[in-house]
Formats: C-alpha cells, structure tokens, sequence
C-alpha cells in the first residue's frame, strides 16, 4: 500500500510540473514594430489581433503566436516574427527561436534577423550578462534569388561576428508572465530608448523595480 501511495504521488508531481496555460492579449501594428494594448483578454471574444501566449508550470512563457484573422500567415514587417519560442536549459540560459508561420527556423539577414539567439543571465536572472545569436536560413529560398554560397556564408559570419550584448529579450515584453514576472536587462539598459506601449511599459517598470528592491 505504501509503494502504491508513493507512486501516485510521484505522477502527480510529474503531471503538475508538465502542465501549462494559456493567456491572450490584444495587440496592434505600427510602421515599426507590434504592441500590447490589452492584456489577458477573453478567450471567447478575440480581437482580429492578438497573441496567444503558452506558460509553464512555473510561469514562464515558454511560446507567444501573433495571429491576425486566426491565422499566422499575413504579411508583416521582415524583423518581425510570428511565432516565437522558448527553451530554458538550466536557470540562467533562455534560448529564444524566432520561427516563421510554419514553426520553422528562418532567420531574415536582410533585417539583421537572427534564427535564435541564447541569453546567459546572472545568478538571480534579472541581468543579461551574454548574447550569442545564431542564423538558420532557408539557403534555398537565396540560392533561387541568385545568392551563391560564399556570399550567404560572408554575410552569416558578417553577422555573427557583429554580436553585442542584447538589452532586452527581443519578445519578452509581449508577454505578461515572461520568467515569473521577470524582465531581464543588460547594464546598458534605458527603457527611454525603447518605445514600449504603455501597457508593456508597466509591466517591465514592476519587474525593475522588484529587482530594485532586491538590491
């Protein structure tokens, strides 16, 4: 009997860590970028616009879908993704996949457009300490264009050796729950540069000034 209790206590956690949920947010399109106007919206009355964000067990976003029309197919700026997706390997790295309307890796080199980019955090997550971006295209889609090999590879490595230290991770202000609540930042870091729909502004303004208050 004792086994038994054991057992179903142990598929119990294992089913509780797997879960995940779901929240919606409103967003709108400018010349330059998408924003949140509106969080955790109704699931029963979506706007034409919105983004489906996917949380774990210990919320964090782990998938944000911009769907315009219930589709991810529309055309939209080339820097900007549709899908993107996250893997959090060990407490400090958060790996982030910028994926086009497919689920598929493609990085837009025309836009500076990385594939994925792999974030190193401090010990307490709230700095971003190293960034390290990677570009997966689809080498047919150029080769078709007139692109050769060489040119693709110069301008991949042209890319990858340019590298600096992100500020921000790219989507995590589209998400309301980003790493349970927190919002990393490099030392460079102004939020005055950045232009933040109010509604995103708030949410990134309260997870700084918990890492204040941490201090």
């Amino acid at each position: 009997m004792k086994h038994i209790l054991i057992s179903i206590l142990i598929s119990s956690v294992i089913i509780s860590f797997g879960q995940t949920k779901q929240v919606f947010h409103k967003f709108y399109e400018t010349a330059s970028d998408i924003h949140i106007s509106e969080w955790n919206i109704d699931k029963e009355n979506l706007p034409l616009a919105y983004v489906q964000e996917t949380v774990d067990s210990i919320n964090r976003v782990i998938e944000l879908k911009f769907f315009t029309n219930k589709s991810l197919k529309y055309e939209h700026l080339c820097y900007i993704s549709v899908w993107i997706k996250y893997e959090y390997p060990d407490e400090n790295t958060i790996i982030e996949y910028y994926l086009d309307s497919n689920g598929e890796e493609n990085a837009e080199f025309e836009c500076d457009m990385p594939s994925k980019t792999i974030f190193k955090l401090s010990k307490d997550k709230r700095k971003i300490i190293n960034t390290k971006s990677e570009y997966n295209i689809n080498r047919e889609f150029y080769l078709n264009k007139g692109w050769n090999e060489k040119e693709l590879n110069e301008i991949i490595e042209s890319l990858k050796s340019g590298n600096s230290i992100d500020r921000v991770i790219s989507y995590y202000d589209k998400s309301y729950y980003k790493l349970n609540k927190i919002f990393p930042i490099s030392k460079d870091f102004q939020i005055e540069q950045f232009s933040f729909s109010k509604n995103e502004k708030e949410e990134i303004l309260k997870s700084i000034k918990n890492t204040d208050n941490n201090l």
